[in-house]
């Protein structure tokens, strides 16, 4: 769920670097993309992570312990802020224990469908 994210970051000051992976099944299925390319132009860096596309430009399969690495090398030195659907975040939530980050640095929100 990029909705609370977006909420998050538009309270964020700009001069704090975030980094947003949005998770979805293909590139139809991104939602508020003219919002996320206005994020983009701050201090935010987007990473979309596709499970049933690969297009070349975005990173394909789901969310990893690679991909977090790979994107924030400081992983241990940040505060992970979680929005999905139950499977996700147990995949997300396993990713993270995986790189030792503590409890206290990740916050969740579960949302279901319909």
């Amino acid at each position: 769920g990029i909705t609370p994210i977006q909420s998050i970051l538009k309270s964020l000051d700009e001069n704090y670097e975030s980094i947003v992976f949005n998770c979805h099944h293909t590139t139809q299925d991104t939602i508020f993309q003219k919002e996320q390319k206005q994020f983009s132009e701050k201090n935010v860096k987007m990473i979309h992570v596709l499970s049933k596309e690969n297009n070349g430009l975005d990173e394909h399969g789901y969310m990893d312990e690679e991909k977090i690495k790979k994107y924030v090398p400081d992983y241990l030195e940040r505060d992970f802020y979680i929005c999905g659907p139950k499977p996700m975040l147990k995949i997300v939530t396993k990713a993270l224990k995986k790189l030792g980050i503590q409890k206290s640095k990740i916050y969740f929100e579960k949302f279901t469908l319909g």
